[in-house]
């Protein structure tokens, strides 16, 4: 390892659900005292005390694919036991119900399903408020990049651990750099005019096509 640098700021991950919080928390890069657990540890940057004394960082998904991937979380079993996991799966037993009532679905679970990435990473005024904000979709490729923003050591950077990993075939990039898997056979035009007026702030912020579900 490196020499270390007496520069830099503690990181704080802002995490949006879904977006590979379990990895990013669990690494060495944030210090166990800098990871909240308050609100299921999705806390919004605009309630960080001192957001200043830290690194602030966010990985941004597809909302198509990210209301798919917690939907799918519930109900796989991997989100333990949960009053908003058996609400999912006694009323909504297919994707289809969920997205289509929508206006109702979404209350099971307001972290995953009602409050956009843009709330997350910004202050009252809808004005970004984080360092950096990043790509999922090449989460490596971010992850060296966040550390060069902001070295911890002369360098070398500190690795990714592997947490609930994705199957790689799931995620295939498209001539125009979109990453299209899972939820590509998910949705109807119906269902994606749905998630997309509720998202519509994330699409339009972060320039995502409106026809990335076809």
């Amino acid at each position: 390892m490196g020499e270390y640098l007496h520069t830099f700021k503690p990181f704080k991950f802002i995490h949006i659900p879904k977006t590979a919080g379990s990895a990013i928390n669990q690494s060495a890069l944030i210090e166990r005292g800098h990871t909240d657990r308050r609100e299921y540890g999705h806390v919004r940057a605009r309630h960080i005390e001192n957001i200043e004394d830290f690194y602030t960082f966010a990985l941004i998904r597809n909302p198509y694919d990210k209301v798919y991937s917690s939907w799918n979380f519930y109900c796989n079993g991997k989100s333990g036991a949960s009053h908003f996991k058996y609400r999912v799966i006694r009323d909504y037993p297919t994707f289809e119900e969920f997205v289509l009532d929508y206006s109702n679905s979404k209350e099971s679970d307001p972290y995953h399903f009602v409050r956009t990435q843009m709330e997350y990473i910004t202050n009252s005024r809808g004005e970004v408020i984080i360092d950096y904000v990043g790509n999922y979709y090449n989460i490596r490729g971010e992850w060296g990049i966040i550390q060069n923003a902001n070295p911890i050591f002369n360098g070398e950077h500190i690795p990714l651990p592997v947490r609930n990993r994705t199957n790689p075939e799931e995620y295939q990039p498209t001539s125009n750099g979109e990453f299209k898997g899972t939820w590509l056979t998910k949705y109807t035009e119906e269902m994606a005019d749905i998630i997309y007026e509720h998202w519509k702030d994330d699409f339009d912020y972060f320039n995502i096509d409106k026809n990335t579900w076809k």
